[in-house]
């Protein structure tokens, strides 16, 4: 399991994460929210997700590569990933976006592994 959220927090402390995880295996990062721009947390479950802390921030193309293998790797555990990312998959979904970045290719391309992976029925 992994989360990804925005945040409006400067500092993040274990006891904040501990508060939004259900379970004490986490590890995580996170950028803080600079004035009115929010910052970014992420947390994965240390036990069945190896994330290389020091490739996440500060751009996060690094999550979405790594998180898309895993999930084609173990296409047999169930899983779901939500939130409020602040991503885009190119430079016609932000308006006065004229750079496209490794994070945006990252993004679409996970994007891609979620639209060729189908959730089975219970």
């Amino acid at each position: 399991m992994v989360f990804i959220l925005e945040s409006k927090l400067e500092v993040v402390s274990d006891v904040v994460v501990g508060s939004l995880w259900p379970t004490d295996s986490f590890e995580f990062v996170f950028a803080p929210s600079l004035g009115a721009s929010g910052g970014i947390i992420i947390i994965w479950d240390s036990i069945r997700f190896v994330i290389e802390s020091s490739d996440l921030l500060p751009h996060v193309g690094g999550l979405w590569l790594q998180l898309g293998a895993y999930l084609e790797s173990h296409a047999d555990v169930p899983w779901c990933v939500a939130g409020d990312f602040n991503a885009i998959r190119g430079v016609t979904e932000r308006k006065g976006c004229q750079v496209h970045s490794q994070s945006m290719t990252a993004f679409s391309e996970f994007g891609e592994l979620n639209r060729r992976t189908k959730m089975k029925p219970p």
